[in-house]
């Protein structure tokens, strides 16, 4: 199988880039559709493809990953000793014209053509990448997003490297496996064809960038609804939850009170490789009720606005 090419990427523009990927869907996106990325969602995937996802900045940590690909890559070849070279298209499935990708790299090997992913991430994510005995191992949601590429292009195997708190290297080949292949393709048509091109929202799965995403979306809050009847299952499932939080809060709180009764007075303790920090802190803070009081004018030049919406049952 040959991949088609939806378009060449050289010399493209942003704005371009994503109207193009408009047209499918994304490697990067398929573990947010399968609602396993901790960073993403079905809704916030749905939202760009229609094309009313908010504008929303690139991180620092996204501009550093992309600014360190190529070093990242070089880095690979000098351990392997497999060459590498870019691909700039984005390429499609030739049967699903909705499932897109693009490959960071393509690499030949013994006479076989495969994609090179790059990765960076945090020394706090080491465990993600690193099990129990030091050996190497792929993030669930990566591996969906390269077993998308291997359906996409047909190529039988891949490898993934990744920079680790940018000290530690590691990589790893995977296979082709088709279960899973056949797995995505099932939920990614699903998802275009009953949610994108119906106009149909996913529902919500949380996190962080969805919450953002809805509150950019609807920033305003004016006057009074009455909600679909479903809005009481949700109420239901929040105050059922909540009570679950604070039950595990207070395991929480006395598991940290019991650390802190034997840490007593120390400042560092160790259980085997495990390091506990108790160590004192001080704050300089502002007495803004006095300040207010006693230096109303200085008080005004520095107070700012911030508005938010927040949610009460």
């Amino acid at each position: 199988m040959i991949a088609n090419v939806l378009c060449g990427t050289e010399n493209m523009s942003r704005k371009d880039w994503l109207e193009q990927r408009r047209k499918g869907i994304g490697a990067s996106e398929i573990s947010s559709i399968a609602g396993i990325n901790p960073y993403s969602s079905p809704y916030v995937v749905y939202l760009d493809k229609i094309g009313e996802l908010p504008d929303m900045e690139q991180s620092e940590a996204v501009e550093w990953g992309l600014t360190l690909e190529n070093v990242i890559a070089d880095k690979f070849t000098k351990v392997t000793g497999i060459q590498h070279k870019t691909c700039k298209y984005i390429l499609q499935h030739p049967d699903y014209l909705f499932m897109l990708c693009n490959l960071d790299f393509v690499f030949e090997e013994n006479g076989k053509t495969g994609s090179l992913e790059i990765k960076t991430t945090s020394e706090r994510n080491k465990e993600d990448w690193l099990d129990e005995t030091g050996e190497v191992q792929v993030p669930e949601y990566y591996m969906l997003q390269v077993q998308h590429q291997l359906c996409v292009t047909g190529y039988d195997y891949a490898y993934i490297a990744c920079l680790i708190g940018g000290q530690k290297f590691v990589y790893k080949k995977i296979e082709r496996e088709d279960e899973i292949i056949n797995y995505l393709i099932q939920i990614e048509k699903n998802f275009w064809e009953e949610n994108v091109l119906k106009r149909i929202p996913p529902a919500m799965v949380g996190g962080e960038k969805e919450t953002d995403v809805l509150k950019q979306k609807y920033p305003d809050a004016i006057g009074e609804i009455n909600l679909h009847p479903k809005a009481l299952e949700y109420v239901t499932k929040r105050r059922e939850a909540d009570k679950v939080i604070k039950e595990y809060e207070k395991i929480k709180d006395s598991a940290d009170n019991e650390l802190r009764l034997l840490m007593g007075e120390f400042e560092i303790g160790y259980i085997g490789d495990i390091k506990i920090r108790y160590p004192k802190i001080s704050k300089e803070l502002i007495d803004i009720k006095k300040l207010k009081q006693e230096m109303p004018e200085i008080y005004k030049k520095y107070i700012y606005k911030s508005e938010s919406r927040r949610l009460y049952i």
